[in-house]
Order: C-alpha cells, then structure tokens, then sequence
C-alpha cells in the first residue's frame, strides 16, 4: 500500500482550508490547470503562484532592496568624501597661509640685523 501525503489549500473564492494530495498539488501547479473546493468553487493557480514563480519574485524583490542599499551607501561615502576633501583643502590653505607668515617673520627678522 502506498502512502498519500495530504497538503494543506485554501479555496481563494470562500476561503475554506481542504487537504489535497501533493502529487495533485505539484500536477496543478505544473499544467495551471483548474480544480474545484469542497463547496464547489472552480480555483485555478496563476503563472505567478508556483513555486519557482515565488521564489524568482523574492529574489526580484531582494535584488531591488540591495541595489537601493548599494546607492544609498554610494551617495553617503560621495558625501564623506567630499566634505574630507574639503577637510584636507582647508587644512592645506591654512598651513600654507601659516607657513607663508612664519616666512615673513623670518625675512623681517633677517632684515633687522
């Protein structure tokens, strides 16, 4: 004798749960094709329903939230760049303006003798 395992299906019309055998469940999911609730409904599975469908849609999906990630990462390491380079040019100008008056206080005194 062999062994039916029973799978767990909601009626997408009135929403009763009924068991059906997987290897009927896996044969709709492949043909797409239509069979009926307990109460009667003809219930059919979308393209998008099975399996393979739902696992492309979350990969779709984590692909998406990544790639916003990555150009929010992008964006904020642009800014910190920029405002270290704008940290490094202020840096330079004022040890240039500091070392071009510690030259004048050199020459001035050079002078004085």
């Amino acid at each position: 004798m062999s062994e039916i395992t029973i799978v767990e299906e909601t009626c997408s019309v009135c929403g009763v749960v009924f068991g059906m055998a997987e290897h009927q469940k896996r044969q709709r999911l492949k043909d797409l094709k239509e069979f009926f609730c307990p109460n009667g409904h003809s219930v059919k599975y979308l393209p998008n329903q099975t399996p393979e469908a739902k696992e492309i849609a979350t990969l779709n999906e984590t692909i998406v939230r990544i790639r916003k990630e990555h150009e929010k990462l992008y964006d904020e390491n642009y800014q910190q760049r920029r405002h270290i380079d704008c940290l490094e040019n202020t840096a330079i100008k004022n040890w240039q303006r500091s070392n071009a008056a510690l030259r004048g206080v050199i020459t001035k005194m050079r002078n004085r003798k």
